[in-house]
């Protein structure tokens, strides 16, 4: 854990990070410079190793080719003798060795003619052993003696000059080896080719001793133009192996020589002189380069092999030149430079690591003192009124800054959430006494509700029974009504009775007694309205009653009741003057007989009166009317009342059935202010871990 602590620290990975860029930077720069490096030293070596292989074949070229000069100079001399009339073989053998005493750099020198070509006298040396072979053509060998001196050797092996006897009664039938391929190649390649030739490397017997050369041979062609013969010069392959086989480029390299044919002339193992390329040698693939003179290169077994074409004479032919050099010598340069740069760049690294981690240690500072009051923030007893020194205004500097301002900003957050969690605390605790006000007055409530809507059942029973009576009021007044319209009916025919009696004065005392007996009746009749108005009076102060019962929605009708009760007494005041006029009337009719002299003006006196009884009889009609119209608005009302009073009682009932709702609901209230109050003291707990 303390590891990955300081592996998380910010010096840490930027100094891990920088130092990973850094050391990718140089590992990249170093690598380009090796690489670049290793290319200029691989082009600079490849170009030096051309060079030695081109050089190094120039020089092999330039001595073959002077020594291929001297075959030339003795053809040139031989057809000159020939030309001139002196074609003298011992002149020809004397030029011969001449010229070997003249050139060092061959072992030999010879020439070899057709049949006749050289002076037409081969019969006269057929047998002439072992000079000449059986065919007696003109040949000398000219070769060095221990003295190094030129003398005169045998052209052909010693194997083969003994057959020479079994040619001796016959030398016609002498069929020599050099005119077949293989030993006799030295002269039979140049002959086929009719062209000079420079033979691939051979092993031949010269001083009795076995010698590795390569013949360099001039072609001789008489007058006509026809091949007549061969002048060469055995190159001893042994002075190229000395003076080029010990070469050592390089210190560790080599160099080497093959002839067209694939044949080793030069090679550091001089076991493999005159041996052909093994064909599992990296060279064997690029012979044919060698024998079209193209140069190559090719890497094998540690070294790179750069060869050069050696053109030879006129030959056509072309060997070529190599130079083997090491890789390692080639990149050597390379190498140094690449462990200079690698030296150099690991003490840069060492260097600006040093320098990168102290100026990080300096720089991560003011972040390592903003990381501390961080953690003190994070464990929960961080101080917010520490502030972080602000040395300079760099990015760091600005964080710091902004981190002060944001502790500054948290600390007045801090203090106001101190301040609101003790007012919420406040606030819950009263609203927890709130709750419990609210949860018992929803208790009493509910059964308020319960006892009111007992109460509203009962006031439905008697809103029942007041509309009950209420229809049965609403009969009577009808029928009221229709007593009210006789009433008038019956005045009205009194008072046009008294109109005719005031008329007829004279009949007044025959029909004294009828209006004595209509008298009588019309006292029936008044008792009749009295009992009407007794009883209008009664249903008045009943329905009063019932008003009163009802309390505010019963006002209207004990409103009504009041009009009607006051109707009803004026109707029996109504009725008590009839009555007295009706007595009086009587009175006068049992006194009409003594006052018939007073009969007129009490007439005119029963007249008005008659008419006030008319008009009051119309005013009862009218207020039995009204009576009737209020009776019928009061059953109406009774019957809405009751259907009201049932509406009332049910929503009573949802009123119950919510108080118990609403006491639950505060309860679950209650809860949560429980809850708020210990989430207050929590913050109030946890504010206070902070230094404010």
């Amino acid at each position: 854990m303390a590891g990955n602590r300081k592996w998380g620290r910010l010096s840490t990975r930027i100094t891990v990070v920088a130092a990973g860029a850094v050391f990718v930077g140089f590992a990249a720069m170093i690598g380009l410079i090796v690489k670049m490096s290793y290319e200029a030293a691989r082009e600079a070596g490849y170009q030096k190793a051309r060079t030695l292989a081109e050089g190094y074949g120039q020089q092999a070229a330039a001595e073959i080719n002077r020594a291929m000069e001297l075959p030339r100079h003795l053809a040139q001399a031989l057809v000159g003798l020939k030309a001139a009339g002196s074609a003298d073989r011992r002149l020809a053998d004397a030029l011969t060795l001449e010229l070997l005493d003249k050139a060092p750099q061959v072992v030999g020198l010879w020439t070899l003619w057709e049949p006749n070509a050289f002076d037409g006298r081969d019969d006269a040396h057929r047998l002439d052993w072992p000079k000449h072979d059986p065919t007696g053509r003109y040949n000398i060998y000219a070769t060095r003696n221990a003295a190094g001196r030129a003398s005169a050797d045998v052209m052909m092996s010693q194997d083969r000059v003994a057959q020479f006897e079994k040619y001796r009664a016959n030398p016609e039938a002498y069929v020599p080896d050099y005119e077949k391929p293989g030993w006799g190649d030295f002269y039979h390649v140049p002959k086929q080719r009719n062209r000079d030739t420079i033979t691939e490397p051979y092993w031949y017997e010269v001083q009795n001793g076995k010698l590795l050369e390569s013949s360099l041979a001039v072609v001789i062609r008489d007058a006509a133009g026809r091949f007549a013969g061969v002048a060469a010069a055995d190159l001893s392959l042994a002075d190229l192996q000395k003076r080029f086989g010990a070469i050592r480029p390089y210190q560790t390299g080599h160099v080497a020589m093959v002839s067209a044919g694939g044949l080793y002339v030069v090679n550091p193992d001089a076991g493999l002189l005159g041996k052909p390329v093994a064909a599992d040698d990296a060279l064997a693939a690029h012979l044919d380069a060698v024998r079209a003179g193209k140069p190559f290169v090719f890497e094998h077994g540690g070294f790179t092999h750069f060869f050069t074409p050696i053109a030879i004479g006129d030959t056509g032919q072309f060997w070529s030149f190599g130079v083997s050099v090491p890789d390692a010598a080639i990149v050597a340069s390379a190498v140094e430079v690449r462990n200079g740069a690698i030296a150099i760049g690991a003490v840069a690294l060492i260097a600006i690591l040093a320098a990168l981690f102290a100026v990080v240690r300096v720089l991560t500072r003011p972040l390592n003192r903003l990381a501390d009051t961080m953690e003190g923030l994070a464990s929960g007893q961080g101080d917010l009124t520490a502030r972080i020194e602000v040395a300079h205004r760099d990015e760091i500097g600005r964080t710091a800054d902004a981190f002060n301002r944001f502790i500054a900003s948290l600390h007045a957050m801090f203090v106001d959430v101190r301040e609101q969690s003790v007012a919420v605390s406040r606030a819950a605790a009263q609203l927890a006494a709130s709750a419990d006000e609210v949860r018992a007055a929803s208790a009493r409530q509910s059964d308020a509700a319960s006892a009111t809507a007992a109460g509203v059942e009962e006031v439905t029973v008697s809103v029942q029974h007041i509309a009950d009576t209420a229809g049965e009021a609403e009969a009577m007044a009808r029928d009221t009504g229709a007593l009210s319209d006789d009433s008038v009916r019956v005045v009205e025919r009194v008072a046009g009775d008294i109109g005719r009696v005031n008329d007829t004065m004279k009949g007044l005392a025959e029909r004294m007694n009828g209006l004595g007996q209509r008298s009588q009746e019309v006292t029936g009749i008044v008792q009749v309205i009295r009992d009407i108005a007794e009883q209008t009076n009664l249903l008045a102060l009943n329905a009063a009653i019932e008003a009163a019962r009802a309390g505010e929605s019963g006002r209207g009708f004990a409103v009504v009741a009041d009009e009607v009760r006051s109707l009803a007494a004026r109707t029996a005041e109504a009725t008590v003057k009839i009555s007295g006029i009706v007595t009086a009337i009587g009175d006068e009719t049992r006194e009409a007989v003594r006052e018939v002299q007073r009969t007129s003006g009490l007439m005119n006196d029963s007249v008005a009166v008659a008419g006030e009884a008319n008009e009051s009889m119309r005013h009862v009609r009218e207020r039995t009317g009204e009576l009737v119209t209020r009776m019928v608005d009061i059953a109406a009302a009774t019957r809405e009342q009751s259907s009201a009073s049932a509406e009332i009682a049910q929503h009573v009932e949802r009123i119950s059935g919510m108080a118990q709702a609403n006491g639950e609901t505060v309860g679950e209230v209650a809860a949560a202010v429980a809850e708020l109050t210990a989430l207050s003291a929590r913050l109030e707990s946890l504010v206070g871990n902070f230094r404010l």
